[in-house]
């Protein structure tokens, strides 16, 4: 076996890995956190376009 290789400690090896780990569970986290806060809020939000629009027909934006 290389040296090098015999010189890494598991625990070195395991820090390694469970830092980028965390930093995905961390984004996920949040993403899935934002979805939940909009996926419910997007009827309202729709609704509140629908009337806009049929009060005035012929504008697709604000």
């Amino acid at each position: 076996m290389n040296q090098e290789t015999e010189n890494i400690s598991p625990a070195t090896n395991e820090k390694f890995f469970t830092k980028p780990i965390i930093i995905i569970f961390i984004t996920v986290f949040i993403d899935l956190v934002g979805f939940g806060i909009v996926i419910p809020a997007l009827p309202y939000y729709v609704e509140g376009e629908a009337v806009y629009l049929l009060a005035n027909p012929g504008r697709s934006f604000r």
